[in-house]
């Protein structure tokens, strides 16, 4: 069993969204677990079939302009996904990871220089991201 290392209750307050350290994603009817019970244990809506690589580390719930219930995860892998938080569509992904060339011996090499997202916010009409290199980025999008 993999620890569980992000929650967020959908708009909505049925559907509890978790992410854990393999990297996946699973939304579960918090109806289906009883008082006391465990949550992430209960009756599977759906699971992301796209896993973040070295695992989930922070997930988020928030609502589109166009009143979309939706749902982003963030990994290690430094991608933010953006669902569709009832069907489980993915809408968007979005890679915060920056390339640049290395430079001496390798100088034709591509060095990935990694952000892994620490936490996620909703805001009007996008997504507020941080990461371990210290930044906060603002993401817009235009999910259907």
């Amino acid at each position: 069993q993999a620890a569980v290392t992000g929650l967020a209750t959908i708009p909505g307050g049925r559907l509890l969204a978790s992410g854990d350290d393999s990297g996946a994603l699973l939304v579960t009817d918090l109806r289906s677990t009883g008082a006391g019970g465990n949550a992430t244990g209960g009756r599977s809506i759906w699971e992301a079939r796209e896993r973040h690589t070295g695992g989930v580390t922070a997930v988020a719930a928030g609502t589109s302009s166009g009143g979309v219930a939706l749902l982003a995860s963030g990994g290690r892998d430094g991608t933010v996904r953006l669902w569709n938080a009832a069907r489980g569509t993915p809408l968007q992904t979005i890679q915060t990871a920056t390339y640049s060339r290395a430079r001496g011996f390798f100088a034709d090499a591509l060095q990935q220089h990694r952000h892994e997202v620490t936490d996620l916010q909703f805001v009007d009409d996008g997504l507020m991201v941080c990461g371990m290199d210290g930044a906060v980025r603002f993401f817009p999008f235009t999910p259907a």
